[in-house]
């Protein structure tokens, strides 16, 4: 969505993703935005996504939050 701002769940597009990094471990996980929204609500602020997850792989909290743009193939 050029021009707008990302700050809450709600505001993710179609075809936007959000992955978030633990820099422990070095794992990056594909966060299902349908599951996050279920659990936490529309409403929640993606900066306070860190603070509610933790790696399953090593229990450490993820220390970035990085949403990007896929395009699936046709």
């Amino acid at each position: 969505m050029p021009g707008s701002q990302l700050d809450t769940l709600a505001d993710l597009g179609h075809g936007q993703v959000i992955y978030a990094i633990c820099t422990p471990c070095r794992r990056t996980i594909q966060l299902d935005t349908a599951r996050l929204i279920t659990q936490y609500g529309r409403g929640l602020r993606i900066t306070e996504l860190r603070h509610r997850l933790t790696c399953s792989h090593c229990n450490a909290r993820p220390r970035c939050i990085r949403i990007v743009y896929a395009i699936r193939p046709r």
